[in-house]
């Protein structure tokens, strides 16, 4: 009688050594997706960190070249004057001392507005009376051209030193830039002064 013989088993195929590599290929990529997922989504804001301090000014720079001078603007000019000497009024033109003058821009019209005070010595019996001027330039002839101003003692006053305070007011055309001089004047056929003047003169352009 012959003897059974063992049975072997049948050898292992590569299959399971596939498969297992298979597994461990998929494990890593799913480990490097995770890896990548967690980076690619950010976590909780951290808390705001204090303000830092001001840091120091810098230093100022160098001033720039000054600019060439803009062209006037249309607005007014305006210059005042003031006279406080003595000066005695005769029968001729007499000019005040002050000098009342202003340079203006271009053509327009330049407005003076005088307060003038005449000091008159007055005699009763005979009338007193003062004209006052503005002028546009030094008057050469013997009269004031047309007066701007009047102060009058009458004849029926009784005799007595008299201050009067004449209001002026002129306008006057220019027709250039430049400077232009207004003299205030005055005459008398009696015995008067002048004492005191104050006014403005102002340029409208235009």
């Amino acid at each position: 009688m012959q003897a059974d013989q063992p049975i072997q088993a049948p050898p292992r195929t590569g299959g399971m050594r596939n498969v297992g590599s298979i597994l461990s290929a998929v494990a890593v990529v799913l480990a490097v997706g995770a890896l990548v997922a967690a980076l690619a989504v950010p976590g909780p804001a951290g808390p705001q960190g204090a303000t830092g301090a001001t840091g120091a000014n810098g230093t100022n720079g160098t001033n720039g070249a000054r600019g060439p001078q803009g062209p006037a603007g249309n607005g007014t000019l305006m210059v005042s004057f003031r006279d406080t000497a003595v000066t005695s009024i005769s029968a001729a033109c007499t000019q005040e001392a002050a000098s009342t003058n202003i340079t203006v821009p271009s053509a327009g019209t330049v407005v003076i507005t005088a307060s003038v005070t005449v000091f008159i010595q007055h005699t009763s019996g005979t009338s007193d009376n003062v004209e006052v001027y503005v002028g546009t330039s030094v008057p050469t002839e013997g009269a004031c051209y047309w007066p701007d101003g009047q102060a009058t003692v009458a004849a029926s006053a009784a005799s007595d030193n008299y201050i009067i305070t004449v209001p002026v007011s002129v306008a006057t055309p220019v027709s250039a830039a430049g400077t232009y001089y207004f003299p205030v004047g005055g005459s008398t056929g009696g015995t008067a002064w002048f004492t005191w003047d104050v006014g403005y003169i102002v340029f409208y352009p235009g």
